[in-house]
């Protein structure tokens, strides 16, 4: 017997899912675990709050290392520069317990996220003009935050 009934069906739908829906899977669940990481702060439980840091840093570790650098050029080589953005914010949330890492990571994300979908939803032809004109919002937001931070 499963024990998460939606186990089975997050299992289907990775088995079914191309790259790129693949992709979308993990940033929801990236984006997901970062809210649940805010919420678990909020209310005091840590062991919550660092299960669902420990889960999205995993995820930026998969998203990081699926990354052709080579092939990708400078896209690739800008979703690497934001995912460690996104893991330095969480690491610190999770060492000074701070709230504000955790919507900086949420901020950041979201547009990814949405930009991905939209990837996702355009299909194959075209889609990668697509994402990287969307892409390049999520840029211009982030590098604000990225300068702030740095």
């Amino acid at each position: 017997m499963i024990a998460n009934p939606y186990a089975a069906q997050l299992e289907q739908q990775v088995l079914c899912a191309n790259p790129i829906e693949l992709v979308g899977i993990m940033l929801d669940h990236l984006v997901a675990s970062v809210l649940e990481a805010r919420q678990s702060l909020l209310s005091g439980n840590r062991t919550a709050r660092g299960r669902s840091i420990a889960k999205a840093l995993g995820l930026l570790g998969e998203l990081s290392r699926s990354l052709d650098l080579r092939q990708g050029g400078e896209l690739a080589r800008s979703l690497q520069q934001l995912y460690g953005f996104v893991a330095d914010r969480l690491v610190q949330a999770q060492s000074q317990q701070l709230e504000q890492p955790l919507i900086e990571a949420a901020e950041t994300l979201r547009p990814l996220r949405d930009a991905w979908k939209e990837l996702d939803l355009a299909g194959s032809s075209g889609s990668l003009l697509a994402f990287s004109g969307a892409y390049s919002e999520v840029c211009a937001e982030s590098n604000m935050r990225f300068s702030m931070s740095a």
